[in-house]
């Protein structure tokens, strides 16, 4: 059952982790590549690209895997660091401070809470270094709020004269 946690504990992790880098160097790569907000973004995204160039997805995996693949590969090491050896060491510090007060410190659960926080402080990063690049909290503003634009200002097409001045051109 500890293992199964230990496993657990390192997947959740594991996809913070990744999820971070992700969200870092494909905000660089969309900065330096198209130099755009997210809301653009998306429309691009959405809008059919018959006869655009699609070759921006392979440039963001070509930009993103070697970063990825070597954050992965220390991940790993990581991971085999805390199954391997510290799994099998119980190592707990004792600590007197003063004549009263004593206190333990479990190395395994204090490295696993640094590991933890590290974690969760560069996803909290990422997030923000991508809504400092992509001005997704402005994005995120304008899909929440609502316009009344076509309310207030519609005109029935049975009240409106067009008039062009000049030959038409059809």
């Amino acid at each position: 059952m500890k293992k199964m946690l230990s496993f657990l504990f390192y997947l959740i992790i594991f996809t913070l982790f990744i999820s971070s880098l992700l969200i870092i160097n494909l905000g660089d790569w969309f900065s330096q590549r198209f130099g755009i907000k997210f809301e653009e973004i998306i429309y691009t995204l959405i809008m059919p690209m018959k006869g655009a160039d699609t070759d921006f997805f392979q440039s963001a995996v070509s930009y993103v895997f070697p970063i990825c693949f070597k954050a992965i590969v220390i991940f790993i090491c990581i991971i085999l660091f805390d199954f391997i050896f510290l799994n099998k060491v119980e190592l707990i510090l004792y600590f007197t401070i003063g004549k009263k007060l004593k206190a333990n410190l479990n190395f395994v659960s204090f490295y696993r809470s640094v590991t933890f926080l590290a974690v969760i402080s560069l996803f909290t990063y990422s997030i923000v270094y991508a809504d400092k690049l992509l001005a997704l909290k402005e994005y995120l503003q304008l899909r929440m709020s609502s316009s009344n634009v076509i309310e207030d200002y519609y005109i029935p097409p049975e009240i409106v004269t067009l008039t062009v001045e000049g030959k038409k051109k059809i």
